[in-house]
């Protein structure tokens, strides 16, 4: 009988234990670190800017600029639009825009 006195309290510690560390574990791995905080380069201003009034036509939705480079400012515009004219009036709006800056275009057609 002491014998299972001793193994029931051996099997509670460590059960005990695992619990704890296992709580610790999840407390230190998976706490929310909250929202990101935009970046405040010239560059990146400049393109959420951009973004910004692109975006202000509906059919400009889908489409985003990233910075490719800090140093001259360089831009990739991502995204979709609906037709062929629809991509060049959006070439032509960001060049009417920021004509003094480069960019890439990695935006694909999607006929809705």
């Amino acid at each position: 009988m002491n014998s299972e006195k001793i193994k029931l309290y051996t099997a509670v510690g460590v059960l005990a234990l695992c619990g704890i560390g296992i709580t610790w574990y999840v407390s230190i791995n998976f706490k929310g670190y909250g929202t990101a905080k935009p970046l405040t380069t010239p560059a990146w201003k400049h393109g959420n800017e951009l973004t910004a009034k692109i975006t202000s036509e509906t059919r400009f939705n889908d489409v985003g600029l990233a910075v490719i480079s800090e140093s001259p400012a360089k831009y990739v515009v991502r995204g979709s639009v609906s037709s062929e004219a629809d991509l060049d009036a959006l070439k032509q709006a960001i060049q009417r825009e920021s004509p003094d800056h480069e960019f890439e275009y990695e935006v694909v057609i999607v006929k809705h």
